[in-house]
């Protein structure tokens, strides 16, 4: 997990700690906002040494909310949320919480 205001320098050391190919952005709240992957991070490596400090992973995230899921949804619903029309609309993963804004 990491917080919306760390780096894209610290998400991709997260990310190699952890040995994972997913990271949970969190919002000043401690409450999910979205997922990146390593996918996410190299698509956004910026061309300079130190570049990859400034940029926030909020830069990175979509404007919109990203669908989430309630640990009492069952798995057609997560499925139908997750690939809602075509296989290339497909997602790799989501956000599960226990709480709904």
């Amino acid at each position: 997990m990491a917080d919306q205001a760390s780096s894209l320098w610290s998400a991709w050391a997260r990310l190699r700690e952890a040995d994972s190919a997913h990271l949970v952005i969190l919002d000043r709240r401690g409450h999910p906002v979205g997922i990146l992957d390593d996918r996410d991070l190299r698509l956004h490596w910026p061309a300079g040494p130190f570049e990859a400090h400034r940029i926030a992973l909020r830069a990175l995230l979509p404007e919109r909310a990203l669908p989430r899921a309630r640990p009492h949804d069952d798995m057609a619903k997560v499925a139908r949320i997750m690939c809602p029309a075509t296989p290339w609309q497909c997602r790799s993963s989501m956000t599960t919480v226990d709480y709904w804004d």
